[in-house]
């Protein structure tokens, strides 16, 4: 997508490069295997594991979600410092968003 950014769009990035640099900085692959350990979903692949429970599954599908999330934000870290890289040296020219 190409755009003209504007201050809203710089300071939205700015927080966005924020929350993954502090979640990388604070989810660690350890620390993230433990919370896949403490939310019981450590080894889980689907969330139908072993007892056909739709309650259950929903809660495990969601603990997953969550720490796919999280890891995801941890991982594209240096893509959103790219974008406010672009963002920033844009001065009134049109930025493609990656």
């Amino acid at each position: 997508m190409v755009y003209l950014p504007n201050d809203v769009a710089v300071a939205t990035q700015r927080k966005v490069v924020a929350r993954r640099e502090l979640f990388a900085r604070v989810f660690t692959p350890e620390v993230m295997d433990e919370l896949a350990d403490f939310l019981q979903v450590k080894d889980t692949i689907f969330a139908f594991n072993g007892e056909m429970n739709p309650y259950s599954a929903c809660q495990a599908d969601t603990k997953m979600g969550v720490l796919r999330g999280i890891a995801w934000e941890a991982a594209h870290v240096d893509e959103a410092r790219e974008n406010l890289r672009k963002l920033e040296a844009a001065d009134g020219e049109e930025v493609e968003n990656a």
